[in-house]
């Protein structure tokens, strides 16, 4: 458990370069959370480690433009792939709200089990929703 509070407690300093981090579990059947991997190369770095078999949650810190301010934003991202042990499938109703308590607070969440539904757009979006400062003028 140490281990993972310092990986969020770094994600959330605004003096480490560390901007995610992902939890899993140890094993398909466990409730066990070991720390999985953080890093500073953004969301994109951070996406290269989901797969399709397994749960992850992560806190992604990044950063959005209110009025002429550049403000902290973190994002909690709950990945369930698609291809999922149902074992551990059956676990999550009970299991992910205790984890997600483990991320607060953050400004949005995401819930996704395809790649296509977790990209920087979508998180922008949602963030910039959240705080008021999305753009809704069409060309």
């Amino acid at each position: 458990k140490d281990t993972i509070m310092a990986a969020i407690a770094s994600v959330r300093s605004d003096s480490n370069p560390t901007d995610w981090c992902l939890i899993t579990y140890t094993a398909a059947k466990s409730k066990t959370l070991r720390l999985h991997g953080s890093g500073s190369g953004g969301f994109d770095e951070m996406m290269t480690n989901m797969a399709d078999d397994v749960i992850m949650y992560g806190l992604y810190r990044t950063y959005d433009k209110v009025d002429d301010s550049i403000t902290v934003k973190f994002c909690f991202v709950d990945w369930r792939g698609a291809s999922i042990h149902r074992m551990q499938r059956a676990v999550l109703g009970t299991h992910s709200g205790a984890v997600n308590s483990i991320f607060q607070p953050y400004h949005v969440d995401v819930i996704a089990t395809r790649l296509d539904e977790l990209t920087t757009d979508i998180i922008m979006a949602k963030i910039q929703k959240a705080s008021g400062t999305a753009v809704y003028v069409m060309n």
